[in-house]
């Protein structure tokens, strides 16, 4: 069976696909693919199903072929690998993650749900780690499907935002601070939350608040004022009061955003 071998990774690098939905209540995350659009150009490359797994990356990658193999990336680029051949990938500069699909999908255990990497996942297993120089990772046998293309990542307009459940308690002029301003995303964000940089929202609520539901996309506003987007991998309840959540339709679009990208938010519905 055809396989690749990582010869090495400088940076983050893990394996992703649609997640692993429901399971909230058991303090699991959704998790799955940081932009589920970028995951679906990949692998529409190399006509695998949208969601398949796939490594997702901000990392300088060397991969070996161990047998015949086609990849494609974030860009919709392919490319043919013959065994024993070598592929090096760059961290991405016009988004923030890349991503490495191969056809037939890569293959790797079912748990709770999915087969992606989550890093903290109650298993000892590859699932709760990220990838490192050494790892063989199988290629799974996802059927061909003919994948639409998926058009680039626009990340030149407003992000749609829903209005939370605590605007009252931040008060009205963080959120119209939260609609005017023009954010960059912290280079030190990751699949947890992303830190929103661009000066602090004037808030009004209590430095404490009882603990409540989170989930992707909320961006909670903590005592000092600067906003935290929860990502895939971010916790399920939280105490930070929520001033709105991103739509569901520009999530991936904005954690596309590469770091220093400036973002603005409109009110939706």
């Amino acid at each position: 069976m055809s396989a690749l071998s990582i010869l090495s990774v400088l940076g983050y690098s893990s394996l992703q696909d649609r997640g692993r939905p429901g399971l909230r209540h058991l303090g699991i995350p959704p998790g799955g693919a940081l932009s589920p659009e970028l995951l679906a150009r990949a692998n529409a490359a190399v006509d695998n199903p949208t969601g398949a797994l796939a490594i997702e990356h901000a990392a300088r990658l060397r991969l070996r072929a161990e047998g015949k193999v086609t990849l494609g990336d974030e860009t919709g680029r392919t490319f043919e690998l013959e065994a024993g051949d070598v592929a090096s990938f760059e961290p991405p500069r016009e988004t923030r993650v890349g991503v490495v699909a191969v056809r037939g999908g890569f293959d790797a255990p079912l748990l709770f749900g999915g087969r992606g990497t989550m890093v903290g996942l109650p298993v000892d297993a590859r699932a709760s780690r990220l990838l490192v120089a050494g790892d063989v990772l199988a290629i799974g046998g996802a059927a061909r499907v003919a994948s639409p293309s998926v058009p680039p990542i626009d990340t030149g307009r407003a992000v749609t935002v829903v209005l939370g459940p605590d605007v009252a308690e931040v008060g009205d002029a963080a959120v119209a601070a939260l609609l005017a301003t023009t954010f960059t995303a912290s280079r030190r964000a990751d699949r947890v939350g992303v830190r929103l940089e661009g000066g602090p929202l004037p808030v009004t609520h209590r430095a404490e608040a009882p603990s409540r539901p989170m989930g992707v996309g909320a961006i909670q506003v903590p005592p000092d004022g600067a906003p935290i987007v929860l990502g895939p991998d971010g916790p399920t309840t939280g105490g930070y009061p929520v001033v709105a959540v991103i739509a569901s339709f520009d999530r991936g679009r904005f954690f596309a955003y590469p770091a220093d990208k400036p973002v603005t938010f409109r009110a939706g519905s």
